[in-house]
């Protein structure tokens, strides 16, 4: 794809123009993270790519063994990786796959509870995908409303999660005397519909496309099952990043092309569901099962 190439080309030509290490359409964490194998081959930038795909696939397992049983855990690298989008972009130098990264180790550490290391991973998204300024304000919410946290830590980690913004906003300002530097150089800003628009519906139809066709009735079922067992985090992520896209591919906003690829984004979300849903039909499978032997 020419993204693909294109931040190849920002990556590579970064340390001759450091300038283009604050670029926002080519992210200044992947262009920092791919900036040092560019310079030798797109190739070995490609390679790099595929390792950083291997330790998100790592990392979901990690964090399957704190969420499921220990015997459901390894169901969880098939799910992520035969994911359609997840393994073709294994080989690209695309930002959802670092946004990836950064949301699994976040997811991590939500789930140990750590959460000022979860706002400092939650503060870098923006550098990776602009999906992270939402979830930045997604954070707050769920900090905000949280019974586990004193009202002064539920401010310190609110004004934590903001502040690579400010920080990247600030060396904007450097460079250009421009106070509101980043929201004025943003390349979609003001233009609606500048790759189109479509219908609401274009991702919940084409959800079976993101997920695999094959794992698409487990994922649904174990949306619900989560739902259902008031373990809201994973679904609530999936169903904030579903309405989120349909947003702004409904009203052209964000320039947003109404790519499948986005959801790479939430891939160990999405895989650890499908695991829960496929877990569960098993045991209904496994229990009528019983039954009708019993009878």
């Amino acid at each position: 794809q020419e993204d693909d190439v294109l931040h190849y080309l920002i990556a590579k030509y970064s340390w001759k123009h450091p300038l283009l290490f604050l670029d926002i359409w080519g992210r200044p964490l992947v262009t920092l993270l791919f900036s040092i194998p560019a310079q030798v081959s797109l190739g070995l930038t490609r390679f790099l790519s595929s390792l950083i795909s291997l330790i998100v696939v790592y990392l979901t397992t990690y964090l399957a063994q704190i969420v499921l049983k220990k015997n459901e855990v390894r169901l969880v690298i098939p799910f992520l990786v035969f994911q359609p989008f997840y393994f073709l972009l294994s080989f690209s130098i695309l930002t959802e796959l670092i946004f990836s990264l950064i949301f699994i180790l976040w997811l991590i550490f939500v789930y140990k509870k750590r959460y000022t290391l979860a706002t400092l991973f939650i503060a870098l998204t923006p550098l990776a995908r602009p999906e992270g300024f939402f979830f930045i304000i997604l954070w707050a919410f769920i900090i905000l409303f949280s019974s586990n946290l004193l009202v002064f830590a539920r401010i310190f980690l609110i004004v934590m999660s903001g502040i690579v913004v400010i920080l990247w906003n600030t060396a904007g300002f450097l460079i250009s005397s421009d106070p509101l530097w980043l929201l004025h150089s943003f390349p979609w800003g003001g233009q609606q519909a500048y790759y189109g628009s479509g219908s609401a519906f274009y991702y919940i139809l084409l959800l079976p496309i993101i997920t695999g066709i094959g794992a698409f009735p487990f994922f649904m079922y174990g949306l619900f099952h989560l739902i259902r067992s008031k373990k809201f985090l994973l679904p609530g992520i999936f169903i904030f990043f579903l309405l989120l896209h349909t947003m702004l591919w409904t009203f052209g906003l964000f320039r947003s092309a109404g790519f499948l690829r986005y959801f790479v984004c939430i891939s160990p979300a999405i895989a650890i569901i499908c695991v829960v849903g496929y877990k569960r039909i098993i045991d209904v499978i496994n229990l009528k099962v019983k039954n009708a032997t019993l009878c």
